[in-house]
């Protein structure tokens, strides 16, 4: 028995060998499954190494995701690289006019680069017919996990993770319903018109202001 499992566990014949496995059972986890419910060990275990491997290779989770989306960077970083260029920081910053606007502009420039949406139907071609319900379960709860936790910081106070929770859902409704589902009038919308029509919305959450009482 031991020598079967020195087989089929460590280090297999190449790197290149076990990055492949690593991607190939990470890519059909976070599909199936998506980002949060999938662990390092788990994919480990279906590619048959090591779950150390996935620290050697990708740094982790985060960065095996991202190597299956072959992203270069995360919504998190473009949420951070926003907060950074704004005036001033915490309260201030949620509380910049600009900053709703800044936000979702800069994660449409993203979404909308040719580079990423080539990587991004490569991973949804796998799941078949099925495509649009894995990609929006991937990718949904990626965004949520990168960029929850963050709002819940640049928000702060009382019932942070509620607002923290319209802002994410904001955010994460536009990816799905522009990128996976598809749905009009907003595929066909320009990048101006979905900040000039849905930024209200998130510096409302932002802002911890009620759009209706």
């Amino acid at each position: 028995m031991a020598s079967v499992v020195n087989k089929r566990r460590g280090r297999p014949r190449g790197v290149s060998d076990t990055s492949d496995r690593l991607i190939d059972a990470g890519r059909r986890q976070f599909l199936a499954h998506g980002y949060r419910a999938v662990s390092a060990r788990s994919i480990a275990a279906e590619a048959g190494v090591d779950h150390a491997m996935v620290n050697y290779h990708f740094g982790g989770k985060e960065g095996l995701f991202n190597a299956v989306l072959d992203l270069v960077i995360s919504p998190g970083a473009v949420f951070d690289s926003v907060v950074d260029s704004g005036p001033g920081s915490g309260a201030s910053t949620r509380t910049d006019d600009d900053f709703a606007r800044r936000l979702l502009n800069a994660a449409i420039v993203y979404w909308d680069a040719p580079t990423t949406q080539t990587r991004l139907r490569r991973l949804l071609s796998d799941a078949d017919e099925n495509s649009a319900s894995a990609g929006t379960t991937a990718s949904r709860s990626y965004i949520e996990t990168q960029l929850f936790e963050r709002l819940v910081a640049l928000i702060g106070g009382e019932n942070a993770r509620g607002w923290a929770s319209g802002a994410a859902a904001t955010i994460a409704g536009v990816f799905v319903t522009r990128y996976v589902y598809r749905i009009e009038p907003i595929v066909s919308m320009s990048r101006q018109e979905i900040v000039y029509f849905v930024a209200p919305a998130l510096h409302a959450s932002l802002t911890k202001r009620r759009l209706v009482d």
